[in-house]
């Protein structure tokens, strides 16, 4: 699985302003420095432009804009805004009542939340960071049980010493992962 990295010096700096140099511990408990809240973004206009305009550039041909319900959500919807791309949301736990994806009962996909895509659409896959890749596959995975053509991913920042799953990513299809910067840059 190819990664293209744009390394924006740019970019890179406003991430580096969400990266704060504490010991946490992580969900297995293993004590570490170092946390990066790319959610503070948001509460930064100036910043959150330039990040979303160079997310924006990486995306070619595509139908819509998809994305795990996890960090890279929020990211994906201001990206398919400023692109005028519809955004459609992968679910890590299935839902149970009412529609979630369209309008039909009969193609109502549990995992999916957003407008109905027509089956064959492009979507092009967002997230903020790629660390194992298991997020990207996983969502890759289920947008292709709705018929969608996934090829494609961008992402803010690209752990390079995990991301090297090309056996979670590139088993998904994913063919090529495009990152504005690496975690070691930060």
């Amino acid at each position: 699985m190819p990664l293209v990295l744009r390394d924006s010096p740019r970019v890179t700096g406003i991430l580096r302003k969400c990266y704060s140099h504490v010991e946490v511990a992580d969900r297995n408990r293993n004590r570490g420095i170092g946390v990066t809240n790319l959610k503070r973004l948001f509460g930064r206009p100036d910043d959150l432009r330039v990040v979303v305009e160079a997310l924006a550039s990486t995306i070619g041909r595509a139908d819509a804009l998809a994305s795990a319900e996890t960090g890279g959500a929020p990211l994906a919807a201001v990206v398919a805004y400023q692109l005028g791309l519809p955004a459609v949301f992968v679910r890590e736990v299935p839902k149970e009542h009412f529609l979630s994806y369209g309008g039909d009962p009969a193609t109502n996909h549990p995992r999916l939340a957003g407008e109905r895509l027509r089956p064959g659409s492009t979507v092009h896959l967002i997230d903020d960071l790629v660390h194992s890749g298991e997020t990207l596959a996983s969502a890759a995975r289920t947008l292709r049980e709705a018929d969608l053509v996934v090829q494609l991913a961008s992402c803010l920042l690209i752990a390079p010493e995990t991301a090297g799953s090309p056996d979670n990513v590139g088993a998904a299809g994913i063919a090529e992962i495009t990152a504005m910067t690496t975690t070691l840059k930060l």
